[in-house]
């Protein structure tokens, strides 16, 4: 099995890690060992403690990418809920028991939520680019936007993630006049500053970043955003500074913005944090739609 050459080969296993936002060190063949053709289990969703058949509906969807790729997501509606969060945060590798965890958290809070699996290595051994994540990101969005046109729309993005998110998010307000509602978890400022700041990643400081990594910079991207903001950092995470993450928050200029740091708290248990959640619930409740459900008991 082979790998494509690119000028950021080096940096292609901790770009597709931090996509997920709590991925643990995960051994070169490990990763290699997963396909793109890996199938979504629904029966997971519905084993889930926190399903229930007459609040939820699970449903399975599928978005082509202009290059023909096929993303599979998954599809959470909560009985009377009109407020949606599009999800970005699966890597390809992660458990779909994560997944179904997360899902499990949102629905908690009343909100439909839409997620898909990410772009891994094809069947020929290739990593995606860069420009394909972002794409795909885009592609997905569009997608879900116009299919739940009815519904308050949420994006949410995790670690790496948090650069498409903000895309979509800016160029919604820059060209469309729309102030998209943005979650970020654990955002990260600017691949060379991670590298500064990262512990984890001190090795990137030895190495110089592609082009095209350096171009990814939260800073501009956000610097005219005014929309809804909410920034979830955990306080002892592992894989994106707290400190870099709260950088990310005092650089917003948006006077709709809101930060709840989770002490004591790494990048796993974040969303399950109570801080965390009523963090959300009240951002959801101060830019949502108002027929949000009571939480579940």
């Amino acid at each position: 099995m082979r790998v494509i050459a690119t000028c950021f080969k080096w940096l292609l296993l901790p770009v597709v890690a931090f996509t997920s936002g709590c991925t643990s060190s995960l051994e070169r063949d490990d990763v290699l060992a997963y396909k793109v053709s890996h199938p979504l289990n629904l029966q997971q969703y519905y084993q889930s403690n926190w399903y229930r058949p007459d609040k939820h509906e699970i449903e399975e969807i599928r978005v082509i990418q202009p290059d023909g790729y096929l993303s599979r997501g998954v599809r959470l509606s909560v009985k009377d809920s009109d407020n949606t969060v599009f999800y970005l945060g699966g890597a390809p590798y992660r458990d779909q028991q994560d997944d179904a965890d997360i899902l499990g958290q949102l629905a908690f809070l009343g909100l439909n939520v839409v997620t898909f699996r990410q772009r891994g290595i094809d069947e020929h051994g290739y990593w995606p680019t860069l420009a394909q994540l972002k794409t795909d990101a885009d592609t997905l969005y569009q997608s879900i936007k116009q299919r739940y046109e009815h519904e308050y729309l949420i994006l949410h993005g995790a670690a790496m993630s948090t650069f498409w998110v903000a895309e979509i998010a800016a160029q919604q307000n820059r060209e469309a006049g729309v102030q998209q509602a943005l979650v970020v978890e654990a955002p990260v400022t600017t691949v060379n500053e991670l590298a500064m700041d990262g512990d984890k990643w001190a090795w990137l400081r030895e190495k110089q970043v592609a082009e095209d990594l350096a171009s990814l910079d939260n800073y501009q991207t956000l610097a005219e955003f005014d929309g809804p903001l909410l920034v979830l950092i955990a306080g002892e995470d592992t894989q994106v500074p707290a400190e870099l993450s709260a950088r990310f928050f005092a650089a917003q200029r948006s006077w709709k913005k809101s930060v709840a740091v989770i002490e004591n708290t790494d990048e796993h248990a974040l969303l399950h944090s109570d801080d965390a959640l009523a963090a959300y619930t009240q951002f959801v409740r101060k830019h949502g739609w108002e027929n949000t459900p009571d939480t579940v008991n």
